[in-house]
């Protein structure tokens, strides 16, 4: 692999994680701010809600069909998760 496609694609899965934790973090607070503000319903709010955790879950069970090789990775992987705020 050339040293920019590497650079690009580690840059990529920076943003990518950066991305993916505001939106995962960030989203259960400002959810009644956004009701307060009227950009939501209650019922509005709960599909919103409510679809973010089927995502969850469809990847949760999704992963399910794939074997970890480097389980030792995995683990790292989880204990970071955990220590992080």
């Amino acid at each position: 692999m050339k040293r920019q496609s590497a650079i690009y694609l580690v840059g990529g899965i920076a943003v990518m994680i950066v991305a993916m934790g505001i939106g995962r973090f960030a989203f259960t607070p400002i959810l009644p701010i956004m009701m307060e503000h009227q950009l939501f319903s209650a019922a509005g709010a709960g599909y919103l809600a409510s679809s973010n955790y089927v995502g969850y879950l469809i990847g949760a069970v999704i992963l399910t069909f794939f074997q970890v090789k480097n389980r030792l990775f995995v683990q790292i992987l989880l204990s970071r998760e955990r220590i992080e705020p």
